[in-house]
């Protein structure tokens, strides 16, 4: 009897230490310091959009240059990258199938699907179903069967991803429709031992049903701002696809006055979390600058050698003024700073590319034959000064804005494409009369939703 209690406690104390081996690996304490080849063999990325449609679907001009920025962001993170652009349904499935013939079947692999374009939702007697807009797509309202044999249904990307051998698979949609096959979340699970080693099938939408994908995107924007770090709620460097989708769904929703609000979670059956890696946020001890440095140096010093003291932030501010004074702009949050890691818990600070200076957000609402709307509009004013001009008269220009709207027929149209036409034409003919010579580019519809 005594030699059977021995041997269960021996069996009980080896089972214990195991348990407390694997949880020491990746414990909550440790996540910082996790490295991708410790939960990855293989990182993939197949991105693809659709900019150039056929009649019955307005052109989208900018998805190129997001699938461009997307393909750049995730090169940088280590993805392996396959591009698929301006296809039809027939040739993305064909694409779609031999990049998971290549990829899917590692299970220690982690994979990114991506699409850019139009999203649409039909209603069956189960529910609604949403669908991706391909090249080759008729106009549902004139024929379904048309539409159909031109839209890959989100059902398909569920069987897809159930014969996905990999372990963490992230399907991102800049594209708006409802009828999702994943459960939405509202919270974040705290990243443990446990849920890394589940798989995981994560989606994320940039908008529902009854919106429309603007001209603009602010949802590809924020994508890449949130996978660099910005995502990163608990800052410890491990950015999950649930606090993306939170992160996207807070700020891409503020920016678009609510007329596009991202949708995020995981196929039942999958409660892992994929995980984007920061590397980039790895703190590089500086030396001292010498004395006779530029001032600039200097400020760089003190952020390299303690990124978390009282100084270091003092001299971020610094650094900032200097970089408006030099460009003459409104400040950058995060400037360039040649040959510095910054560490994400050094300095809390929303990330602003260059091209978003001088833009102002105008909502609207109209009527058209197709339904009610509101709309919203991004403007870029050519200049600093037209910037302010335009702010000091923001509440006339959307009165007039609105005046426009509803002077210029759009309850005769019923058609999409030729009502985003009209939209941009009002909106630049209400900028020009409130204030003339302010812009030299029309605006873009940077929200569009179904009253």
């Amino acid at each position: 009897m005594m030699l059977k209690y021995l041997l269960f406690s021996t069996i009980l104390l080896i089972s214990f230490n195991s348990q407390a081996t694997d949880r020491a690996l990746l414990s909550p304490d440790r996540v910082n310091k996790i490295s991708a080849g410790e939960l990855f063999t293989d990182s993939v990325a197949f991105v693809s959009g659709v900019s150039e449609y056929n009649d019955n679907w307005a052109d989208l001009p900018g998805v190129e240059r997001d699938i461009d920025a997307v393909v750049s962001l995730l090169y940088s993170k280590g993805f392996k990258i396959e591009k698929s652009l301006n296809n039809t349904k027939r040739e993305f499935e064909n694409n779609f199938d031999t990049f998971l013939r290549r990829y899917a079947y590692n299970d220690r692999g982690r994979i990114v699907i991506y699409f850019a374009g139009h999203g649409h939702t039909l209603k069956a007697n189960s529910g609604k179903e949403g669908y991706i807009v391909f090249k080759d797509a008729g106009n549902p309202k004139i024929s379904k069967e048309k539409f159909i044999s031109g839209s890959v249904p989100m059902s398909f990307f569920a069987e897809k991803a159930k014969e996905i051998k990999a372990n963490q698979v992230l399907f991102a949609f800049d594209s708006c429709f409802s009828g999702s096959v994943f459960s939405t979340m509202r919270s974040i699970p705290e990243l443990i031992i446990e849920i890394l080693n589940k798989p995981v099938r994560q989606f994320i939408s940039s908008g529902t049903e009854n919106q429309l994908v603007p001209d603009d995107s602010v949802f590809r924007r924020r994508f890449i701002d949130g996978v660099n770090g910005s995502a990163d709620s608990n800052q410890d460097r491990v950015i999950t696809g649930s606090e993306l989708g939170q992160y996207l769904q807070s700020k891409v929703s503020a920016y678009t006055e609510g007329t596009q609000t991202p949708a995020f979670g995981k196929m039942a059956g999958y409660e892992g979390e994929f995980v984007f890696i920061n590397k980039d946020f790895d703190v590089r001890e500086g030396e001292e600058a010498d004395p006779h440095s530029s001032e600039k140096e200097k400020l760089i010093a003190i952020i390299k050698k303690n990124p978390y003291s009282p100084n270091a932030t003092k001299a971020l501010i610094r650094l900032r003024e200097i970089y408006e004074s030099l460009q003459n702009n409104p400040p950058v949050m995060q400037p360039e700073r040649k040959n510095l890691k910054m560490s994400a818990k050094s300095v809390k600070r929303t990330k602003t590319s260059s091209d978003e200076n001088f833009n102002m957000i105008i909502p609207a609402s109209f009527s058209s034959m197709i339904g009610d709307y509101k709309v919203v509009f991004k403007i870029k004013a050519k200049d600093k000064q037209s910037f302010k001009k335009l702010n000091e008269r923001k509440y006339m220009l959307k009165s007039v804005m609105s005046r426009r709207l509803n002077e210029s027929n759009l309850q005769l149209i019923d058609n999409v494409v030729r009502m985003r036409e009209r939209l941009r034409e009002s909106s630049t003919e209400a900028v020009e009369w409130v204030c003339p010579g302010c812009i030299d580019q029309k605006p873009v519809i940077a929200g569009l939703m179904g009253l």
